[in-house]
């Protein structure tokens, strides 16, 4: 190749990187609300699917993500609105909802609060069949309001796993798998069916969240309880139906409600509503002047891994989290930590790596709260352990206190493709967590002992940060999950609430009163889109993969077979 083909192909990559970030730049400008001046309005609120814990740690992701909403963010709105004279009320539309139930959980608490200022919330349920969580969500509102064709499905609660044994035995792969306990299941792969315990511990989880459920509607829409235990054993409503029991105030077009609200709050038919993100972006607070103490809220989201956390899966490393803590603790400015935790659990040296950095932070008189969301299972509770105190919703899951360790021998596998394995073995256990063998009697006894030694460190450490005897605390652990409620019962969590429970804990362990101003600030702040792309995020995300092969799969393979123990909570889906 010349010289001067070369120096052209290099001019148009520098040319496509240039415009690939001048666009994104751009896409970035426009997928932001712009600051605005407005009178009295409504705040309208356009719930998305899912939400995040936080908002997100890099601009650049707004290419990819442009409609996501927070939990923090609302609970910003939903506080500003509620002292500012030019909101009148708020307008919130929910769709089908795929967040947690302590996420749902956590937003019906902040419209409690925000209509505790005397405003109102109308809620319009925009899906074709409203679910409990929607449905629950609305209950919060002062009125709820549906389309004319839609129905309501509360068929009430339940809970799937699918079971792979079948499958692993056609495809010829032998699993092995070890649990700490009788509910610590990893039996995914070598059963047909739940365990008698495990579904025991399901079914009694799943009447705790529907009685919490049933009681909540009842309770917030004045309705009988036995009624509505009918109505959810019938499972399919009506909207008819649903506006006579007196789930729904209103049957009616979004549009159309929009322009009784505006009536209704006597303003004019020219008037716009104002979006939560302009509305965030147009209330501007002084971060100085009479500040009592200042907060850190630090985001604990994903499966726990040793190493770095990456920012576009759903990946803690605990690296960057340990590093994140550090920083809170030697920031002088700093008075106490809120640590909030949605994770399953993952590594069992990650999350001790964690506890140990949590732990470290006490120890030098800062005060960590933590703020459980949708779970904190095994290595979530792990790492939630060592603070002052712990707090959930009563739909939270978790617990799980217990050790599973495993592998695959997918030798059938490779024989069913023609393929042969072959070895030299210079020690009798050189092939212990190689996937083209199987655990001898001796390896599964030295895996047993060394998950008994974990389990026994978990249990202790947990008993210790809950001040309850080992003996007694060890019972509740046996890899068991928890509902919030249940977690109370049990002792594993101080109290039940969200975000501003944590926020009302912390001010008494700093011995501020309720009219002391504390300024929360996220830790550590998110990244502006010029800092992202001077990371190297934004080209990491779009680096291409290499095609998919037979190489490239066992590549994969082999990154499992790193040995490690596993605090990771049973999978099941909970609708």
């Amino acid at each position: 190749m010349s010289k001067t083909k070369a120096l052209i192909i290099v001019l148009l990559l520098i040319g496509v990187i240039i415009i690939t970030m001048l666009v994104g730049a751009a896409l970035v400008y426009m997928a932001t609300d712009k600051t605005v001046s407005f009178k009295e309005t409504i705040l309208e609120i356009n719930l998305p699917s899912s939400v995040s814990e936080l908002p997100r740690g890099e601009s650049i992701s707004m290419l990819f993500q442009p409609s996501s909403l927070s939990l923090w963010e609302i609970r910003k709105a939903l506080s500003y609105a509620s002292s500012d004279e030019k909101i009148r009320a708020v307008y919130m539309k929910v769709p089908y909802l795929m967040a947690s139930w302590a996420q749902v959980e956590e937003i019906r608490d902040e419209m409690i609060r925000f209509k505790d200022s005397g405003k109102s919330i109308h809620l319009f349920l925009t899906s074709d069949m409203a679910t409990e969580k929607e449905v629950f969500l609305a209950s919060a509102a002062g009125r709820i309001y549906m389309n004319p064709t839609a129905n309501l499905l509360l068929d009430g609660f339940m809970a799937e796993t699918i079971f792979l044994k079948g499958t692993m035995e056609k495809l010829g792969i032998v699993p092995q798998f070890l649990q700490m306990k009788e509910y610590k299941s990893a039996e995914t792969y070598s059963r047909n069916r739940m365990t008698p315990e495990i579904r025991s511990m399901y079914r009694e989880m799943l009447e705790d969240i529907q009685d919490h459920f049933l009681l909540t509607l009842s309770l917030e829409r004045g309705l009988n309880l036995d009624i509505l235990e009918n109505y959810v054993n019938k499972g399919l409503i009506s909207g008819q139906e649903a506006v006579g029991l007196g789930l729904v105030d209103e049957m009616g077009y979004a549009s159309l409600i929009g322009k009784k609200l505006k009536n209704d709050y006597l303003l004019s038919a020219d008037t716009s509503f104002i979006s939560l993100s302009q509305y965030l972006n147009s209330h501007t607070v002084s971060s100085s002047g009479g500040t009592k103490a200042k907060i850190a809220v630090v985001g604990a989201s994903g499966t726990i891994i040793t190493g770095k956390s990456d920012s576009f899966s759903d990946l803690l490393g605990s690296d960057s989290l340990v590093r994140t803590i550090s920083a809170v603790r030697d920031d002088e400015d700093i008075d106490g930590l809120i640590l909030r935790v949605n994770s399953p659990g993952g590594s069992a040296v990650a999350s001790d790596v964690i506890w140990q950095e949590i732990a470290t932070l006490e120890s030098i008189g800062k005060p960590v709260i933590v703020s459980m969301s949708g779970v904190a299972g095994s290595g979530g509770y792990y790492i939630s352990m060592g603070a002052r105190r712990i707090i959930c919703q009563p739909t939270s899951i978790t617990g799980s206190i217990g050790v599973i360790f495993g592998k695959f021998d997918i030798s059938g596998l490779l024989n069913k493709l023609g393929m042969e394995v072959d070895r030299i073995k210079i020690s009798p256990n050189s092939d212990f967590f190689s996937f083209y063998s199987t655990l001898s009697a001796d390896q599964l006894t030295l895996i047993e002992k060394m998950m008994s030694e974990t389990y026994r460190d978990f249990v202790a450490k947990a008993s210790e940060g809950r001040n309850i005897p080992y003996e007694e605390f060890e019972p509740k652990a046996h890899g068991r999950i928890y509902s919030g409620n249940q977690a109370l019962e049990a002792g594993l969590v101080d109290e039940l609430g969200g975000l501003s429970t944590a926020v009302s804990a912390m001010r008494r362990e700093l011995s501020l009163d309720d009219s002391d101003r504390v300024l929360l600030e996220i830790y550590p702040k998110p990244k502006t889109f010029w800092e992202t792309l001077s990371s190297g995020e934004y080209f990491r995300f779009m680096k291409v993969r290499p095609a998919l092969s037979l190489k490239s799969i066992l590549e994969e393979v082999g990154i499992t077979e790193v040995p490690a123990q596993w605090l990771l909570m049973p999978e099941i889906a909970i609708k």
